[in-house]
């Protein structure tokens, strides 16, 4: 036998065994999961891979900027990863986990956080009966039907707050809405915690004497929405304050004796006389005028300073009697009826002439 033949028959032996490793490492019914996977300061993406038990894994890894490295201990993949080059690393997902790979070769400041997570899943647990899946599907009736409200009621109303109730067909979610808009709802109770057929809600922070709009809201466990129709109430007012108005009525005599000097003379009955005097004097004072005025040789002018001067002698001799109010009256008075008696006698003096 020559050496060219025992040469032949070792390659045939060696490429036959090649094969048989190769069926025996990967399953017949072995799926290939290829993954691209960008590595760079300090992260890679994607950060998680997700295969099936028994997967055949196949990563191409792109180092975008610097070196690094992808270390995944479980699996015994240990490799480096050139600047700006794509490695390929390859490995058999055998036992089903979670499982962490990393950098490990220092890339700068984030090395240390620079990581990802290989998930890989039981099928088992995954496969399920999908004809009893259908059939429970056909059994189960898909709730498409939002619950139905009725029954809207309000008790309690206050100056800032009112209570509300209503029922649903179904158990469900109930909340009131409102605001004191027609349908603008810019408050809302809180969300009920548990399901239920009856429920109420309480309506805080309202204004005193406003009209508020108001509807119910439930929403089964599917997410079916119903509303009540729009309702309306009104807050209590703030009470006005009430006016007392209370009558009274003096007595004119009454009012006379209010206060008494010490020699027991009312104040009242002293103002009285100081009028009376007045008058008295300012009666002296026409009388005196008169007989002068009758001469129409006399001027006019002098006349009228005569009357002033007796004035103004009356009133500083009764000083006092300036500063009541019976004085006052009575110079008022007293110029009144001077320009009565002045105005006669220019009227006569025109007739005259």
């Amino acid at each position: 036998m020559s050496i060219r033949s025992i040469s032949f028959g070792a390659t045939i032996v060696a490429c036959a065994c090649a094969a048989l490793m190769v069926l025996f490492a990967i399953p017949a019914d072995a799926a290939v999961v290829e993954v691209s996977m960008t590595a760079r300061q300090w992260e890679f993406e994607p950060s998680t891979v997700t295969v099936e038990e028994g997967d055949v894994v196949t990563m191409t890894i792109l180092s975008e900027d610097v070196d690094h490295g992808f270390f995944l201990n479980a699996f015994g993949v240990d490799s480096s990863l050139r600047a700006g080059t794509t490695t390929t690393v390859s490995f058999t997902a055998d036992t089903a986990g979670t499982y962490s790979f990393s950098c490990n070769v220092f890339c700068g400041a984030g090395h240390g956080s620079m990581s990802g997570t290989l998930v890989v899943t039981d099928v088992a647990e995954e496969v399920v009966d999908e004809e009893e899946v259908d059939k429970k599907e056909e059994e189960e009736e898909i709730d498409s039907a939002a619950p139905v409200i009725s029954g809207v009621s309000i008790s309690n109303i206050q100056q800032t707050s009112a209570q509300i109730h209503f029922t649903a067909n179904e158990a469900s979610f109930g909340q009131i809405e409102y605001g004191i808009n027609p349908g603008v709802y810019v408050a809302a109770t809180p969300l009920a915690e548990n399901t239920s057929t009856s429920h109420s809600g309480v309506l805080t922070g309202l204004s005193a004497g406003t009209t508020y709009y108001y509807r119910a809201k439930a929403h089964d466990a599917t997410g079916n929405y119903g509303f009540s129709t729009e309702s309306t109430f009104a807050t209590e007012a703030i009470p006005e304050p009430e006016v007392s108005v209370i009558e009274t009525s003096v007595d004119s005599t009454e009012a006379i004796e209010i206060s008494t000097t010490d020699e027991g003379v009312s104040v009242e009955e002293e103002r009285e006389a100081d009028v009376r005097t007045e008058e008295d004097e300012n009666v002296e004072v026409v009388e005196e005028i008169a007989p002068t005025m009758a001469e129409p040789e006399e001027p006019l002018v002098t006349v009228g300073t005569d009357i002033i001067n007796e004035l103004s002698e009356t009133a500083v001799e009764d000083e006092s009697a300036l500063h009541s109010t019976g004085t006052v009256l009575a110079i008022v008075m007293g110029i009144i009826a001077l320009i009565v008696i002045v105005g006669i006698y220019v009227v006569r003096m025109n007739a005259r002439s």
